[in-house]
């Protein structure tokens, strides 16, 4: 069944035979002869609010390595209100409120319909750098939507053509491409000596934050096995950047997250 750019996933084999838990995503990848479609489901809402703020990039190196060759950012980081524009930072309880978050969802969806309406694309053949419409001329689409269960899902297609600089021959298929994806690390707020007073006292004799500064993390997430289409992929995943808390708790959305695989296409 051909693949409708629209965010709906109805026509997509479902359970989604994919999951990474670093990064909370479910996806699925198909192809023909002219395009790769590709498919991220996320259940996750706090996982949602992070896509739309922090931004996410797929990227394709068909030579089957790690190489960010050719990528569509989508979707695109949301700049933050400028300090001092009445924006209220929420506290960790607030955060994780259900109340709180469907709010949070609710204009997630507002602003994501109304602003998420550009990817950026890098490195296809024959596409200089540079911000398009979600549907454009050269074919590299991108549709999403949420279904009434708020469960986002983001399709993609891509012509082989841009990618490998002809349409899929047999002998492509001998030979796999390196899938990956990232979600970038979302920014801490400062906290101020306002902010701390108005959570009424020293945060450091508390959470162990203090004026300690961010300390360095890495966590990591072994290979999975597991086959697509007419081949094999190997599956890993973990994060880089980013920091813990010097003596609290780990917040891996101050992390990026970057996942790789390796996908044979179908002819």
């Amino acid at each position: 069944m051909p693949v409708k750019i629209d965010g709906d996933p109805m026509e997509w084999p479902q359970p989604f035979r994919y999951y990474d838990g670093n990064t909370k995503l479910q996806f699925a990848i198909e192809n023909d002869t002219a395009n790769i479609y590709l498919c991220f489901k996320i259940t996750d809402e706090p996982t949602q609010l992070r896509l739309f703020n922090g931004g996410m990039a797929v990227w394709i190196d068909p030579k089957g390595k790690k190489k960010e060759t050719a990528g569509i950012m989508f979707p695109l980081k949301h700049e933050r209100i400028a300090s001092g524009s009445g924006q209220k930072h929420k506290t960790q309880v607030e955060a994780e409120d259900p109340s709180v978050q469907r709010s949070d969802i609710l204009r997630l969806k507002q602003h994501a319909l109304l602003q998420q309406t550009t990817i950026h694309l890098k490195g296809f053949t024959g596409v200089p750098e540079q911000e398009l419409p979600l549907k454009n001329d050269y074919g590299i689409n991108v549709g999403f939507n949420w279904d009434s269960l708020n469960i986002l899902s983001i399709e993609y297609k891509i012509p082989v053509k841009l990618l490998l600089g002809h349409n899929l021959l047999l002998a492509d298929t001998l030979k796999p491409i390196g899938l990956g994806f990232l979600e970038n690390a979302l920014e801490v707020p400062t906290r101020t000596v306002q902010d701390e007073s108005a959570q009424g006292g020293d945060m450091g004799g508390n959470s162990g934050m203090g004026n300690n500064t961010m300390g360095g993390r890495n966590n990591g997430m072994g290979g999975m096995g597991g086959g697509m289409n007419r081949g094999g992929s190997g599956y890993s995943s973990g994060s880089r950047g980013g920091g813990g808390m010097g003596g609290g708790s780990f917040n891996p959305a101050t992390q990026e997250q970057k996942v790789w695989t390796r996908v044979i296409l179908s002819y």
